[in-house]
C-alpha cells in the first residue's frame, strides 16, 4: 500500500547501532525517503543539532534522533530527541501522503524522551529541545502560559522534590479516596486570605493521589470560577504526562497545575513533582493583578 512506509532492515540496524553508543558524546541520525514510502539513512555520526538539521531539504520530509547528555544533579544522563522536519514547501499531494506516514515514523524512532515538530526553519531551534529535557527531568526552572507551553514546552518545575520512599496508597487507578494530602502546591496557593478552595478534601484528595506510587494519577488542575475570581475549583486529574495535563485547560483561563515524572537513571527510579502556575496572556489586566496575589 502506498501509505505504509517500508523500513529496510540496514535502517533499524543503523538506528540501534546509534542508541548503542556508551560514551557520553552527542551523536545524530538523519533518515529520509528514498523514494515516496522507502526509508533511508542519509547520514550519522558525531555531533548534535546543528549537524542533524544541516541535512534537512526543503523539498521532502526528514526524521532525526539526537542523542543528547543532560546533567541531573551529580549525574551525567543520556536523552533521546526526535525532530520530525516536514517543511511548508513541500508540495500538497506529497504533503497528504506523508500524514499519514507520521505515526509509522514515529514508531521506527521510538524510544525517545522529547520531540520536535517542525515545518519551517524558524521552527528548528534547539532551545527548544534543551528546555524540553530539562522539563521532562525535573531541572528547568520557568512560567509561561499555555501558549507558549504548547509551542515549546517551557513550563518550569517551580518545586521539585525526588524520593525513593514516597508515601503509599491503597488506592488505584484514578480513584481518589484519601483525606490528607502532601504539601508540594505552595501553601500559600492553598491557605490564603485572598483565595480559598471549593472542595478543600478533593484537593487534598488529588495531592495525595498525584503523590502516591500505587495511584496511577499523574497530574491535577486547579482553576477559578468561570466568572472570575472565586474559591479554586478542582477541575481535572489523569493518569498521563504534562502534554495531557495542558490538553485539559481551556484558553483564556488561570490554571495551577500539580504533576509528577519519573526518571530512570541505570537502575535507579526518580520520582519529581514540579508545580506550574499558567497566566494566559489574554487575561484581563485587572483580572491578572488580583491573581498575581495568589502565591
Amino acid at each position: 500500500m502506498a501509505d505504509k512506509i517500508k523500513c529496510p532492515d540496514e535502517v533499524h540496524a543503523a538506528i540501534k547501532a546509534f542508541r548503542g553508543q556508551d560514551e557520553n558524546e552527542e551523536r545524530f541520525i538523519v533518515i529520509g525517503y528514498e523514494g515516496k514510502n522507502v526509508l533511508k539513512v542519509i547520514d550519522s555520526g558525531t555531533g548534535g543539532f546543528a549537524e542533524a538539521v544541516a541535512h534537512f531539504g526543503d523539498s521532502d520530509a526528514s526524521f532525526a534522533l539526537l542523542r543528547k547528555v543532560h546533567q541531573v544533579e551529580m549525574a551525567t544522563t543520556v536523552k533521546f530527541a526526535f525532530i520530525d522536519w516536514t517543511p511548508d514547501s513541500i508540495k500538497p499531494m506529497r504533503k497528504a501522503l506523508l500524514s499519514t506516514h507520521k505515526g509509522q515514523v514515529k514508531d521506527v524512532m521510538q524510544p525517545y524522551h522529547v520531540s520536535l515538530i517542525a515545518s519551517d526553519r524558524s521552527d528548528l531551534d534547539e532551545e527548544i529541545i534543551n528546555r524540553k529535557i530539562g522539563f521532562s527531568s525535573g531541572t528547568a526552572v520557568h512560567v509561561v502560559d499555555k501558549a507558549e507551553y504548547k509551542s515549546a514546552t517551557n513550563v518550569g518545575v517551580l518545586s521539585s522534590s525526588s524520593s525513593s520512599n514516597l508515601h503509599k496508597s491503597s488506592s488505584g487507578g484514578n480513584k481518589i479516596n484519601s483525606s490528607s494530602g502532601g504539601g508540594l502546591i505552595p501553601k500559600s496557593s492553598i491557605h490564603s486570605s485572598t483565595v480559598g478552595l471549593a472542595d478543600e478534601a478533593s484537593v487534598k484528595d488529588a495531592i495525595k493521589a498525584v503523590r502516591s506510587d500505587a495511584d496511577e494519577t499523574n497530574w491535577m488542575l486547579l482553576t477559578y470560577p468561570e466568572e472570575g475570581i472565586g474559591s479554586l475549583v478542582l477541575v481535572a486529574t489523569g493518569s498521563g504526562d504534562v502534554d495531557e495535563m495542558v490538553g485539559a485547560m481551556q484558553d483564556g483561563r488561570a490554571y495551577y497545575g500539580l504533576f509528577r515524572v519519573t526518571e530512570r537513571i541505570d537502575q535507579s527510579v526518580t520520582v519529581k513533582f514540579g508545580f506550574v502556575k499558567i497566566l494566559p496572556s489574554s487575561l484581563k489586566p485587572t483580572l491578572k493583578a488580583r491573581i498575581s496575589t495568589h502565591r
